[in-house]
């Protein structure tokens, strides 16, 4: 039997449904995930493109600040070039302009700061970090600063690292950043010119300067002429702070005393203290004396110690002498100093040190090098006539001497049949005096003879402040033995007894060893001796003198001599052609170089007597004068209060301030001044506390400003118009370029700044 079966599928369905949903699900959990990874994905993209932006708008940030700060370096800089824009070259200017950006930047950012503090960072550190504003951005440490000059100028900052941090995010960018200097056409058509000869002082004068019983003070250069600088009376001052004090005549320090005035005082002091360079100074003479007669110094009390010089940090070039007469006269020197008068036989061009004055001082152990070319005199009395009292010069052979060792140079008491030495009046007149000229003899050691002319010695009247006469009797040496004459003199006999007739408070120099060898920093040479016993620091030591061999000093002096008619001339140390070709000439003096007086003659005729005054008004508004006045032979012209500008007088001028002061320069005179005419005419004079301030900067504003200060007149039937310089005969004169202040905050002369500042080897992570 047949049989058939039938086939259930009812659940297969179901089971594929089931299938199908589970790959479904699973691909759905594939998709979700996808998804989710690349949303996280994206998250972290964003994240780290903020994080990165966020650090370079940091690093952006410090380099603003850095060109803010080049910047203000590049104004300030352009500002100062041109305080002394017309004496450089185009090159020179820009050189220094560039040289100053570098400076002011390495200031203002700390380069120069290498020491890191207790957490590891450099001062340029924090400063960069001032700059960024977000507090989540960081400088984590530079690496190094760095200044380079080729190809072009430039600083570095090295490794500069800034980290941006927000959260568990962080991103570091490290770089360089370079700092171009810029550079700015400086030319302006503005060609060089020479430095004005007279720009950097404050007077000037053809006669003297006087300070009789005042104070002034100076800062910036001084010429006086034919009467020199002198300070007179009780308590007068002078305090001068300058590269060069020039003095055709004598420095003159006098003080008058008297019973009353027992605390009276008169000083002059270069204030050097903070100077690198050195006051070059240049005089006739250097004196300290008293009012009175030279000879009757040993009446007046001889303690006091308030005439006092002091010159500190100085170059000091002497024709003369540097001579002490006033009792308690003080004399302090560091630097060097060169007595270059070589004369063998007259006085006033023979350079010696004389120290003639009870209880002086001089102090040179400051001095690196004492150099004297000529030896001192005896000023000795030749005859009373006419109530004059004459004198005469008769050499010694010292270079360096006291008063007492003159004692050396009389007949000696023993050779005289009076046994005195000087005479009387009377016993000269009326008693036959001998003259044994061996009296003194040492057999084998010392024979005076030897030393003498055949005149054998001379007689000198000489009228006392009593009113009664003496006769002085001096021996005359032969001119080629006199330092010898003197060294074996004080060998042979002595210099104990110099010492009771004089006595000096101290003379101080460097001391020295066994060998003669200067110890301390310094050397003295000398064409005559150094007075040896008297310099002492405590102790009496023996200065053995550098011989400086055949022309070895004198050389040199021939030279100086030179350099001191220059500089008395042409306010400088040398010739220029330029001036000479405008009639500049060592004949004349100073002023008369220097001035056009037939322009001031001309237009004093045709204008009247009345001074011609300008005012200028600058472009910063400063406000300048100038006056010029024909004033010779009369009154003199009082500079007002404050002044600023420049004064130019042919007579005297006056400085009356009470505390006051001038800025700028006076020029008084109109000739060089000779003795027998040394009239009111180009004085300086200081009637009360006064301060005078050179400044080259108005100098060269009012001569520069010639659109300003024109003078018009008639000559010949027509008009000439002249300008300030045209009243110099100095040339460089008429060439000054006016250029005006530059404001602060002015950058157009510049290339742009931006740019300037930019990064290198940039790396991030």
């Amino acid at each position: 039997m047949l049989s058939s079966k039938r086939l259930d599928n009812r659940g297969s369905a179901l089971i594929i449904v089931i299938v199908i949903m589970t790959v479904v699900g699973v691909l759905a959990t594939i998709l979700l995930s996808m998804t989710s990874i690349n949303a996280q994905s994206k998250k972290i993209d964003t994240e780290a493109k903020r994080t990165f932006y966020d650090a370079e708008s940091a690093l952006d940030e410090v380099t603003l600040g850095v060109e803010n700060v080049l910047a203000e370096a590049t104004n300030s800089a352009y500002s100062s070039i041109f305080t002394e824009f017309t004496t450089l070259s185009n090159e020179e200017r820009n050189d220094k302009f560039q040289d100053e950006i570098i400076d002011e930047v390495k200031a203002s950012l700390k380069f120069n700061e290498t020491v890191r503090d207790v957490n590891g960072k450099l001062p340029i550190e924090y400063l960069l970090q001032d700059y960024i504003t977000n507090s989540s951005a960081t400088i984590e440490s530079v690496g190094s600063c760095a200044t380079t000059a080729s190809p072009k100028k430039s600083l570095i900052i090295k490794a500069v690292k800034i980290v941006y941090t927000d959260g568990d995010y962080s991103n570091t960018i490290t770089t360089d950043i370079r700092i171009n200097v810029p550079k700015a056409d400086l030319s302006a058509n503005i060609p060089k010119t020479s430095t004005l000869s007279f720009e950097k002082y404050g007077l000037i004068c053809e006669n003297k300067l006087l300070v009789d019983n005042k104070k002034l003070t100076v800062n910036g250069d001084i010429y006086a002429g034919y009467q020199g600088i002198n300070i007179n009376d009780s308590n007068a001052a002078a305090v001068f702070t300058s590269d060069n004090i020039i003095s055709k005549g004598d420095i003159l320090v006098s003080n008058t005393y008297s019973a009353e005035a027992t605390s009276s005082k008169v000083t002059l002091t270069t204030a050097s203290t903070s100077r690198t360079t050195k006051t070059n100074i240049w005089a006739k003479n250097i004196v300290i004396k008293d009012d009175n007669e030279l000879h009757s110094l040993e009446t007046l009390a001889a303690n006091k110690k308030n005439t006092d010089i002091s010159f500190a940090n100085a170059s000091i070039r002497v024709r003369d002498d540097l001579e002490l007469y006033s009792p308690g006269s003080r004399v302090i020197m560091s630097g060097d100093y060169f007595g270059f008068g070589n004369s063998p036989d007259n006085e006033p061009e023979s350079s010696a040190i004389i120290l003639n004055g009870r209880n002086s001082y001089l102090d040179i152990r400051g001095l690196s090098t004492l150099q004297l070319a000529g030896r001192s005199f005896i000023r000795r009395p030749t005859k009373y006539e006419d109530g004059k009292q004459e004198f005469d010069g008769m050499a010694m052979g010292e270079s360096l001497t006291l008063r007492g060792n003159q004692i050396a140079y009389f007949v000696p008491s023993a050779c005289l049949s009076t046994k005195h030495n000087p005479v009387t009046w009377d016993e000269y007149r009326n008693t036959t005096i001998t003259f044994d000229i061996t009296a003194i003899d040492v057999p084998d050691k010392f024979t005076l003879a030897d030393y003498l002319t055949d005149t054998k010695y001379t007689a000198s009247t000489y009228q006392k402040p009593n009113g009664n006469y003496v006769v002085y009797y001096y021996l005359d040496i032969k001119s080629n033995m006199l330092t010898q004459f003197y060294d074996d003199y004080c060998k042979t006999f002595g210099t104990s007894r110099m010492a009771d007739i004089f006595t000096v408070d101290g003379l101080k120099t460097n001391t020295v060893s066994q060998d003669g060898n200067v110890i301390e920093s310094g050397s003295i040479s000398a064409v005559g001796t150094i007075v040896s016993d008297y310099i002492s620091d405590g102790t009496i030591n023996d200065m053995v003198v550098y011989d400086p061999g055949e022309g070895g000093v004198g050389i040199s002096a021939v030279g100086y001599q030179e350099d001191f008619k220059y500089w008395t001339s042409y306010l400088r140390s040398e010739e220029d052609e330029t001036m000479s070709d405008n009639g500049y000439s060592t004949d004349k003096g100073v002023v008369e170089n220097l001035i056009n007086y037939d322009l001031i003659d001309t237009i004093n005729r045709v204008n009247g007597d009345s001074p011609v005054v300008m005012n200028i008004t600058d472009t910063d508004g400063s406000g300048y004068s100038v006056v010029i006045i024909d004033n010779y032979g009369g009154a003199p012209y009082v500079v007002p209060t404050g002044m600023k500008g420049m004064v130019i007088a042919t007579g005297d001028v006056e400085l009356n301030f009470n505390g006051g002061n001038f800025s700028g320069v006076i020029i008084a005179g109109c000739s060089e001044m000779k003795e027998e005419d040394a009239t009111s005419n180009g004085i300086i004079n200081i009637e009360s506390t006064s301060t005078v301030i050179a400044n080259e900067k108005i100098v060269k504003s009012v001569l520069g400003n010639t659109n300003l200060f024109k003078v018009t007149y008639e000559i010949d039937g027509g008009e000439k118009t002249a300008t300030l310089g045209d009243f110099f005969n100095e040339p460089n004169a008429s060439s000054v370029v006016y250029v005006p202040e530059v404001n602060t905050g002015t950058q157009q002369q510049f290339q742009s700044l931006a740019g300037l500042v930019v990064y290198e080897n940039w790396t991030k992570e």
